[in-house]
């Protein structure tokens, strides 16, 4: 990273903070060389790895875990990112490296950068078009107390442009911004400072900058299908993640309406699998013949799959590939759990073909054509690369599906989620969402339509609903639960188009 030297020390103990043990490994190590005078201070939410390089065994490091380091958010996130708060005070220098989450860790800490005399960032996925909106909020709070005096590319990760235009950037950038009070002003330039010394991706050759294109792919930007554009509004709710307005996503919201109940009505539903993440609601009667379950994604645990077994009697079958295996706790004396190392879809993460399954291979292979099923799938993302692979034949004997729809604001795989939707909606009814409240709401720029970024959803057989009066959701209270510690989200954070079927 560049730094402005002058503006380093000063008489504060500790005064670099480092948010990451990638901040540490990229920066922290080199300075405490340079400059053993200084102190650092690593905060990270989990057990540090960072240690003083052998040059100097000695360095002054401190480490601070946890506690106000972490949101609750962060704390609870089920991926191995860092996110970090960095609590300010005066003079101090932030440097900062957590990925994707950077962009609301500046906005959730925009009250303490005036406490920083340099803030040094690496800001990753420009080219993210969606969070263009969200990007260009953080950008204008930051530069109302800052300057940005230096940007360098990130060799490793290519450019993107904007499409028909020559406008164009890397798709990760390393900045430094200067308190105001210690800039100075300059002709304003967009060419990237460029050390011939400096290179962060030795896989790939050495060129500068420009045109900076990863090597055998084409550059990055706008969908050759034309599926959004940004436009330039403001982000009222800074909390939220704004997309542009495009019927596709108007199209998709329209499917979450809720226009049908259990068919024993509302006081049907019950909750099974505990009060916090890895609870969901079904229809208690649809439940009562159950004789088989699969359970798809249970990264070590399964609160839903051994409750439902043990309350309703079904012999459960659980996926993952990914995670430590998972069988009935001992105070659940009728559960039957069988886990399987295996995942659902196509094979990633360079693991062996063998350990993937379709659906139709996981029915043929566990189930008896007189089996009455439920599907619960929680696998971060994956619903929707194999939801639209499944046949509609293979979906329909199941009873009930029971799902935690991710990442709903990605709006270019709109056209694919709404495919997803749809099939299921052939053979069955959405009878319940609740949102996940770990994570924000997104809306449709320029609408008053919206809702959570990643729901709970139940799903059921056509034959086993019967219509009610359409609504945006229900909060259904004593069985709805908050997922972690954060403020709900009711059904206030839904505000959906209505469906084709309530114009009929």
């Amino acid at each position: 990273y560049a730094i402005c030297e002058e503006l380093l020390g000063q008489g504060v103990t500790p005064p670099i903070k480092l948010a990451g043990d990638a901040a540490w490994n990229k920066f922290g190590a080199d300075l405490t060389v340079l400059h053993p005078e200084l102190v650092l201070q690593v905060l990270t939410c989990g057990r540090s790895s960072t240690r003083c390089p052998k040059e100097r065994p000695d360095c002054g490091m401190l480490h601070t875990e946890g506690g106000i380091a972490c949101t609750n958010e962060e704390e609870l996130s089920s991926y191995p990112v860092l996110l970090a708060k960095i609590p300010g005070q005066n003079n101090f220098v932030a440097v900062v490296n957590r990925g994707q989450y950077i962009w609301k860790h500046l906005l959730d800490t925009r009250r303490i950068w005036s406490s920083y005399r340099m803030m040094i960032l690496e800001l990753p996925w420009l080219e993210e078009q969606t969070h263009h909106l969200y990007y260009l909020r953080v950008m204008e709070v930051l530069l109302n107390d800052f300057k940005l005096v230096h940007v360098d590319a990130s060799t490793c990760h290519g450019r993107w442009q904007i499409r028909s235009t020559e406008v164009g950037m890397p798709r990760v950038v390393q900045a430094t911004f200067v308190r105001k009070d210690l800039a100075v002003a300059q002709a304003c330039t967009t060419q990237l400072h460029w050390d011939s010394g400096v290179w962060d991706c030795p896989g790939l050759p050495r060129t500068p900058p420009e045109p900076l294109s990863l090597v055998g792919a084409p550059v990055l930007g706008e969908p050759h299908s034309g599926v959004f554009q940004v436009y330039a509004s403001p982000i009222d709710a800074l909390d939220d993640v704004m997309v542009p307005q495009r019927s596709v996503s108007l199209e998709f919201l329209k499917r979450f309406r809720l226009c049908h109940t259990c068919a024993a009505g509302d006081g049907d539903f019950v909750r099974i699998g505990g009060n916090r993440d890895g609870g969901y609601l079904i229809c208690g009667q649809a439940a009562r013949d159950l004789t088989l379950a699969f359970s798809i994604g249970i990264r070590g645990m399964d609160p839903f799959g051994a409750a439902l077994s043990e309350e309703f009697g079904p012999r459960v079958e659980g996926f993952d590939c990914t995670g430590v295996p998972y069988s009935c706790p001992a105070t659940l004396t009728k559960c039957r759990f069988n886990f399987n190392p295996l995942c659902l879809g196509k094979p990633f993460g360079g693991k062996p073909a063998s350990q993937f399954l379709s659906l139709a291979e996981i029915l043929d292979r566990f189930a008896k054509p007189s089996d009455e099923m439920l599907l619960k799938i929680d696998c971060e993302g994956c619903e929707w690369n194999v939801l639209p692979e499944i046949p509609s034949e293979v979906l329909k004997r199941f009873r009930m599906i029971v799902m935690e729809a991710h990442w709903l604001e990605t709006q270019q795989k709109h056209p694919t989620m709404l495919k997803a939707m749809d099939l299921i909606l052939e053979n069955f009814h959405l009878v319940h969402s609740h949102a996940c409240n770990r994570f924000d709401v997104w809306s449709v720029n320029g609408t008053d339509y919206k809702m959570p970024r990643v729901v709970e959803l139940t799903f059921v057989r056509k034959d086993l609903a019967v219509p009610t009066a359409c609504e945006n959701s229900k909060y259904r209270t004593g069985l709805d639960k908050p997922i972690c510690g954060l403020r709900e989200l009711d059904a206030k954070s839904f505000r959906l188009p209505a469906a084709d079927s309530e114009s009929r």
